[in-house]
């Protein structure tokens, strides 16, 4: 068994995001323990849960890994964003990071960066002289821009509870006001 722990931090409950990472990890078929679980006690209040997730090899973990980096968790380990280099306009390179449409951060040089604007389908350009970190659209991506390659050094930050949507399609902002 290999694993690796992970860390979730928002509206883990009353969004779901909790047990939805749970499930996730059991449907690929790898085992968790949570290592640290602090609810917030209002509704304005975030959670935060640091979970160990275990899978019978490195494939399955990473597999087990990127779904739950998509649902805003981010491996504990404290690595550096990777990248290379693009050799081309327009061209990126293999392994490069693919943007979502949830607010991303990178660690560069110690410090987590934001990507802007949010985008979702982007490469991300980083110029850490500058401390900055940009989403661009293929066709934006020049000669010589270092993109985000891999999803170390990544966090992704989950759907606040007052944009999830309940089966009628009303977010819970228009519940409370009806």
């Amino acid at each position: 068994m290999v694993s690796r722990s992970v860390d979730l931090f928002g509206h883990l409950i009353d969004s779901h995001i909790l047990s939805n990472a749970m499930d996730v990890i059991l449907d690929g078929k790898g085992d968790f323990e949570v290592e640290k679980l602090q609810i917030g006690k209002v509704r304005q209040e975030p959670s935060f849960a640091r979970i160990t997730v275990s899978a019978p090899d490195e494939a399955a973990l990473e597999s087990i890994l990127s779904q739950l980096h998509d649902m805003g968790a981010s491996v504990v380990e404290r690595d550096e964003v990777a990248v290379r280099e693009a050799r081309e306009d327009g061209v990126l390179p293999d392994g490069f990071y693919v943007t979502t449409n949830l607010e991303t951060h990178v660690r560069v040089r110690a410090e987590w960066i934001p990507v802007l604007p949010v985008e979702m389908d982007c490469a991300i350009s980083v110029e850490p002289d500058n401390r900055r970190a940009t989403a661009r659209p293929l066709h934006q991506v020049k000669a010589g821009n270092l993109i985000v390659c891999g999803r170390k050094g990544i966090k992704v930050v989950p759907v606040e509870r007052s944009h999830l949507r309940d089966r009628r399609g009303a977010t819970e902002d228009q519940r409370v006001r009806r």
